[in-house]
């Protein structure tokens, strides 16, 4: 199940030292050099893009040039990012092991983490599933409520595990074919 928001997802895993991997849909998109406070960000071909100055709760981020661009508020398993005007544009969940994916909008979970993207067939399938299916009904929408309570801890906890990524894609991917066989199409959908 994903969340209501679009997303860009990019899957981060330690590189040892003061070095940080970025990934998207397994593809190496960009690292990460952390020196102290400041973090220095390159594109997969090694060209400087920005940086990061890390306070005790706060992040701002400023591009190649210098300009501010954003502002990060860390949280314990969460940090909210903001862009340059103060509007909300995502979040990172970190999992266990290090591991953390970003999404845009409230993030998702078990299912961006199992297939590493939000805009993909399956989580389409799953997202119109929650909207016109399962969002109808008082159990429906007591579901939604009780999965987004309890997927993030689940993410964080054990999102790192491959076993466990693993499990929940049978499970997802068992899902996703039974809501095909019901008529749940897979193309893409716009948030409501």
């Amino acid at each position: 199940m994903a969340s209501r928001n679009s997303s860009t997802n990019i899957t981060s895993r330690p590189g040892g030292g003061n070095k940080t991997y970025h990934y998207s849909n397994g593809k190496h998109v960009g690292t990460s050099y952390k020196s102290g406070s400041r973090t220095t960000h390159y594109d997969a071909g090694g060209k400087r893009v920005g940086t990061s100055y890390s306070g005790a709760f706060t992040t701002d981020h400023y591009d190649a040039k210098g300009h501010r661009v954003g502002t990060t508020y860390n949280g314990s398993h969460r940090s909210t990012h903001y862009d340059a005007s103060g509007r909300q544009v995502g979040s990172t969940h970190k999992g266990s092991g290090g591991s953390s994916y970003t999404s845009s909008g409230d993030g998702c979970y078990i299912a961006t983490c199992v297939y590493g993207s939000y805009d993909c067939p399956e989580v389409w399938t799953l997202r119109r599933f929650r909207d016109e299916y399962l969002a109808g009904s008082g159990a429906g929408r007591s579901f939604i409520r009780c999965y987004y309570a309890v997927s993030p801890w689940l993410v964080k906890h054990l999102g790192g595990w491959s076993a466990v990524r693993k499990a929940w894609k049978a499970m997802t991917d068992f899902m996703v074919r039974k809501l095909a066989q019901r008529g749940v199409e897979n193309t893409p959908y716009p948030e409501p």
